[in-house]
């Protein structure tokens, strides 16, 4: 694991590497998730050892700091990726990105373009309003959702969990040591994005795959979402399209193999 501490923000962000032969793979999970959590089975997997990976808890999340006076924006999120990347001596990495993680993603190939060779997009938020999950925590305060509603949802888990539901095991693990406040703001962050994000998105003059999860993919579910943008909107701008099959949006989670095929696929086609 390897610290680095960040004068701007007064707090030490941590990250795992995975030593490769290859170029770095920079994998930025989800909404408040330890990026272990999130991406190990993926980056440990036997055909993704051709890179260096990159493992990066947020602020807020794993082993990294929980500064009180952090705002949580995705713009400072990429700022900080980028901090690390530049510690690193990095350049042109292949950016792997879930949910939260693809929106940082693109924040950070807008702001640094000269990091990021490739963005590998797995159903990150593109328009305001955010996802199901995202909507339900901002619909309250966030000193009622940091005293209450997510203490509420952590022992419903627990319960849960006991009981024999393997997806509430897995989210109870997740966020167990979470900064609630944290995850507030990365979820009001993710709400209240510009309404021109989209568009920077779709503009981006470099490789960009955007994978979505089987069940969750807009031409099977009939609904196009925050995190599940047109398909046909995003091919006319350049950018390539992959389902996982089985699975909705935590793809990498629940089918793992089936993940690593479809990114594996998606690495390996020439670029636009």
């Amino acid at each position: 694991m390897n610290s680095l501490y960040l004068k701007e923000f007064d707090a030490t962000v941590r990250y795992h590497v995975i030593e490769g032969y290859g170029p770095a793979a920079v994998y930025l999970p989800a909404l408040s998730f330890p990026s272990l959590a999130n991406f190990l089975p993926t980056a440990t997997h036997s055909k993704m050892r051709g890179f260096r990976s990159i493992l990066i808890d947020y602020l807020g999340v794993g082993h990294s700091e929980r500064p009180s006076d952090f705002d949580h924006s995705m713009q400072n999120h990429a700022k900080i990726v980028a901090k690390i990347l530049d510690h690193e001596g990095l350049q042109k990495c292949v950016i792997v990105g879930h949910s939260m993680g693809g929106t940082v993603a693109i924040y950070l190939a807008m702001q640094r373009p000269d990091l990021v060779s490739e963005l590998i997009v797995c159903e990150g938020n593109v328009t305001p309003g955010g996802g199901m999950g995202t909507q339900y925590f901002t619909s309250v305060s966030e000193t009622e959702f940091v005293t209450t509603l997510f203490p509420k949802l952590l022992a419903k888990w627990r319960k849960d969990g006991r009981d024999g539901d393997t997806e509430a095991q897995w989210r109870c693990g997740a966020w167990e040591d979470v900064d609630f406040t944290g995850i507030y703001r990365n979820s009001k962050s993710l709400v209240d994005l510009p309404a021109n994000f989209k568009q920077s998105f779709l503009s981006l003059p470099l490789k960009r795959t955007f994978v979505y999860g089987e069940e969750t993919y807009p031409e099977n579910t009939g609904e196009i979402k925050a995190d599940a943008p047109d398909p046909s909107e995003l091919k006319r701008n350049g950018i390539s399209i992959a389902v996982v099959p089985g699975v909705g949006h935590d793809q990498m989670i629940f089918n793992p193999n089936a993940f690593v095929e479809v990114l594996s696929r998606a690495l390996d086609r020439p670029a636009h």
